[in-house]
């Protein structure tokens, strides 16, 4: 990388900026977390052309995203191929949201764009290749690293991350009973880490069974045996109750309309918790490897949970994980979740007894 910066001097900011592309070419659940810099950029620069480009991986998140001018999909798996992708457009300023790959550095380098913008990630040096640099912090969250790129443009304060589902859901899948939505499964480097003891899960669909829900899980196609198998594992475990498995069966548009729809979502630290989150749906995060601080579930109704003690937060970027094969996560009880899960409850009661008491003057309850 270092090499590379000595065949290209940094630039000065040009002086008139008509095009921004935004480069995030994996991770469904940072790429959702760019709609506050995309309302950010449209706020303060509203006649500016706005370019998303991502990879294969996370292509799926652009249907939740704030609108944007053109999406351009590359695959960084061919790089000549995506190299010439990049050069076509051009733009004034293209900022790289990638945190490490250093391919992605390599190609915002080369892509022709007049500026360019990137995280300076400790043991990386890819910020060597960006004209603009901006410094990623583990200690504060994933959204306010991304803003920070945007630091060019001014101080501003507010930002607005929320997401709305399309008019249209291609793919609906409906589930016809108040539910809540398990999401065991993670990604990325130590995902079994990031994982919930399946006992713990049969734990949280009792007491949802004894307040009259029923479970769907959800996941993509690789969780598809995992997920069946858990369902199965709940349903041997917890008379009578109904339970679902969506897992590689639906779209994730359609899956955010679960999401949203559900009473609530429990989910390890993954996309889908930050789905969750984002669309305002009721939402407890698991969180044992992984630092809340960086990655907790960010919305109105989204609330992070930790191990009590021992050793936990310690998983980053990925890359510089040492192996450790700590089970912290397994220390969250699952009286701690369905602690809130219930707590939940009580307010959607109260707020429906207020509410039909208003009108009618009697109690009614709705767990939905």
């Amino acid at each position: 990388m270092r090499i590379l910066s000595l065949l290209r001097k940094k630039r000065s900011m040009p002086t008139q900026i008509t095009s921004i592309a935004l480069l995030q070419t994996a991770a469904i659940g940072d790429t959702l977390l760019m709609a506050a810099s995309i309302r950010r950029i449209r706020g303060q620069m509203p006649n500016c052309r706005v370019i998303l480009i991502v990879g294969r991986d996370n292509a799926a998140a652009v249907d939740l995203l704030p609108p944007v001018d053109e999406v351009i999909r590359i695959q960084v798996l061919h790089p000549l191929t995506a190299l010439r992708a990049l050069r076509r457009i051009r733009p004034d300023i293209l900022i790289d949201y990638g945190t490490w790959p250093r391919i992605n550095a390599i190609l915002t380098a080369c892509a022709g764009a007049k500026y360019t913008v990137g995280f300076k990630t400790p043991g990386q040096a890819r910020h060597y290749t960006y004209d603009l640099t901006a410094d990623h912090s583990n200690e504060r969250h994933e959204i306010e690293n991304q803003l920070a790129l945007l630091d060019f443009l001014g101080s501003n304060g507010k930002w607005d991350c929320s997401l709305c589902l399309p008019e249209r859901t291609v793919g609906n899948h409906s589930v016809q009973r108040s539910y809540l939505v398990f999401h065991p499964w993670a990604g990325g480097s130590g995902k079994l880490l990031k994982e919930w003891n399946a006992n713990r899960w049969c734990d949280v669909a009792k007491w949802a069974n004894s307040h009259g829900f029923g479970v769907v899980i959800t996941g993509g196609r690789d969780d598809m045996a995992c997920s069946k198998e858990l369902a199965d594992s709940i349903s041997d475990a917890v008379s009578g109750i109904h339970v679902e498995s969506v897992a590689g069966a639906v779209n994730l548009v359609a899956t955010a309309k679960l999401l949203k729809e559900a009473f609530a979502v429990v989910s390890v630290n993954t996309g889908t918790m930050h789905l969750a989150g984002l669309l305002g749906a009721p939402t407890v995060g698991l969180h044992g490897p992984t630092n809340p601080k960086r990655w907790a579930p960010i919305g109105p109704k989204a609330l992070a949970i930790t191990p009590r003690s021992g050793r936990w937060g310690y998983l980053n970027l990925g890359f510089e994980f040492d192996g450790t094969n700590d089970r912290c996560i397994d220390t969250i009880e699952a009286n701690y979740v369905t602690g809130i899960l219930s707590i939940l409850l009580a307010s959607r009661r109260k707020i429906s007894e207020d509410t039909d008491s208003e009108h009618s003057g009697k109690a009614h309850f709705e767990l939905k």
